[in-house]
Parts: structure tokens; C-alpha cells; sequence
């Protein structure tokens, strides 16, 4: 009883930190910004009518039973177009400038995840994610052994990697289409996993895990992961994407922000 008071307590409080440190037009304007977005995605698009709503280092990636597909803005016109009634689920404010929205299709069980960055006091998309029916693993019942602990098993690896500079151990755990994007200097920079593993140097990371805390993890159809990771000694907030491809937990996309009024 102690632990689930406790893990209810972190969670009502990490929700209210949230909130009392975003404005209330950032949430009206992600908001109108990810449904203006899904509107678009409704309609055949080309990138003269999407890059208005989207950072240059937009990607869009799908899960099916043929595995995980990654689209770059150059070539979006290969994106399939949306269909079904999609209505926002859930959109988390994190600090003034980073966001995630995610939008459920009940009906034909599809879920679409967005991560958006706010440059210049605009709300833009970085990343769509979709997860259809296709890959969904529907449960009739209860099932207490979902995945969670393979989940937190490969962000240890991760973590434990970065720290102890094995590069090449990021190779088990990051897809082959891994991005980090982040926003620094009013810019949305993104990485890919050679270049990152570049940057990584002999003791540069020690304690590269300390202080950070599971603050959420949701779990979509058994073949999507949306993990946040908090840092409150730093107040930052990393998120995960995680993606099963033939039976394995791979991280896709890390996206990370700050408290830049600190």
C-alpha cells in the first residue's frame, strides 16, 4: 500500500509541477497546433503544404508486423494518409517549449504519437509516430506480464552505455533509425546514433544516470513504448520512444528539454 501511495504521490506531484510551470496559452496553442496537424495528415500532403507545421528534422515513423519504417520530410509524400476519426487523448506541456500529444482512433484501433518543440512562440511537430492495427496485440483480459521490465531492462543498457562510453553497446538498443532531437539555441537540432556515439569520450559520462527518476511509461498495443524520464536536480525531462521489431524493444527517437527559467 505504501509503494502505490507513493508512486500515485510522484505522479500527482510531477503533473502539478507540470502544469503551475506552463502557461495556459502554451497549452491552447499546442493544442490547436496538433489538431490543425492531424487535419493536414488527413489529406494526401506535400512537403510545401506540411513544412509550415513541421521543423525541418521531421520524421514519421511506422510499426507493423513487417517492422519499423522511417520517413524523412523529403520524402513525405511517401507517408500513407490518415483515416479514421482521430481525437486527442493527451497532451502533455513539458517546461515553456517542449510537448507530447497523443491521438487515439478507438474505432479501428490506431494510435498516432506527436513530439513538438516551440521556436520563435510557434508549436510545431519534430516527430509523428504511428501505430496502427496492424502490429496491435489486443488483450481479452487483464494480462499482468506485459513488457514492461524488457522496457526498463534496455533503458538500463542505454543509460549504462552513455555512462561508461561503450559505443558500440548502443547498437543493441537503438534502431537503426535512432534520432535525438533537442532544442538548443532557439534551434531543433537532430542526431543520429554514429554521430552520437562519436561525441561520447572516456569518462566524460560518469554519472550519467544519477538523479533520474521513471516518471511515466506508457505502453501502446504491446508494440509501442512512450517513457519519460525526469531529472529534477537539473529539471529536464527526457522522452523516449521505443518501438518492437521482431520480438525486440528498440529505442527510436530520445527527445529532451530543459527548464530554461531556472
Amino acid at each position: 500500500m505504501n509503494f502505490i501511495f507513493s508512486v500515485i504521490l510522484i505522479f500527482i506531484t510531477s503533473s502539478v509541477f507540470s502544469i503551475s510551470n506552463s502557461k495556459h496559452s502554451d497549452y491552447h496553442q499546442a493544442q490547436q497546433a496538433v489538431i490543425n496537424y492531424i487535419d493536414i495528415r488527413h489529406k494526401p500532403i506535400t512537403q510545401d503544404q506540411i513544412q509550415s507545421h513541421v521543423y525541418s528534422v521531421w520524421s514519421s515513423r511506422t510499426v507493423d508486423q513487417t517492422g519499423i519504417k522511417n520517413v524523412v520530410l523529403n520524402d513525405v509524400h511517401e507517408v500513407s494518409t490518415l483515416s479514421g476519426q482521430f481525437k486527442l487523448t493527451s497532451l502533455q506541456i513539458l517546461f515553456d517549449d517542449f510537448a507530447i500529444a497523443r491521438f487515439d482512433d478507438w474505432e479501428n484501433t490506431n494510435t498516432q504519437l506527436l513530439t513538438l518543440f516551440k521556436t520563435h512562440e510557434i508549436w510545431k511537430v519534430a516527430t509523428e509516430v504511428t501505430i496502427g492495427n496492424a502490429c496491435s496485440q489486443q488483450q481479452k483480459q487483464f494480462n499482468p506480464n506485459l513488457p514492461y521490465k524488457q522496457i526498463l531492462k534496455r533503458l538500463e543498457t542505454y543509460y549504462s552505455s552513455v555512462a561508461s562510453d561503450e559505443s558500440h553497446a548502443l547498437d543493441d538498443v537503438h534502431h537503426s533509425t535512432w534520432q535525438m532531437k533537442n532544442h538548443e539555441e532557439k534551434l531543433i537540432v537532430s542526431e543520429g546514433n554514429e554521430t552520437f556515439k562519436k561525441r561520447l569520450k572516456p569518462n566524460k559520462h560518469i554519472g550519467y544516470a544519477d538523479s533520474r527518476e521513471v516518471a511515466d511509461i506508457q505502453l501502446i498495443y504491446n508494440c509501442a513504448a512512450l517513457i519519460r524520464i525526469d531529472k529534477p536536480t537539473s529539471q529536464s525531462v527526457t522522452m523516449f520512444t521505443m518501438l518492437k521489431e521482431k520480438s525486440q524493444w528498440f529505442i527510436v527517437e530520445k527527445a529532451f528539454s530543459y527548464n530554461k527559467n531556472q
